[in-house]
């Protein structure tokens, strides 16, 4: 507790750690929020048509294939 009475023996230096612990958390609160919000990219099909496997076939579709990416 000393060391921190030592460094803000002032009025001044008292404000600017408040202001500075103040934009510390303020900085992390919004790049928290900007990095969790929900928006999630819009997948749209590239076509409605009907996909027909038949027992024993191998289908491996590939993403590019199905969805549009742009």
């Amino acid at each position: 507790m000393k060391v921190i009475e030592k460094y803000l023996d002032t009025k001044n230096k008292k404000i600017a750690a408040g202001v500075t612990a103040a934009v510390i958390i303020a900085a992390v609160g919004g790049g928290t929020y900007w990095a969790l919000r929900d928006i999630a990219p819009e997948l749209l099909l590239k076509n409605s048509k009907t996909i027909t496997v038949e027992y024993g076939e191998k289908y491996e579709p590939k993403f590019e294939n199905l969805v549009k990416t742009n």
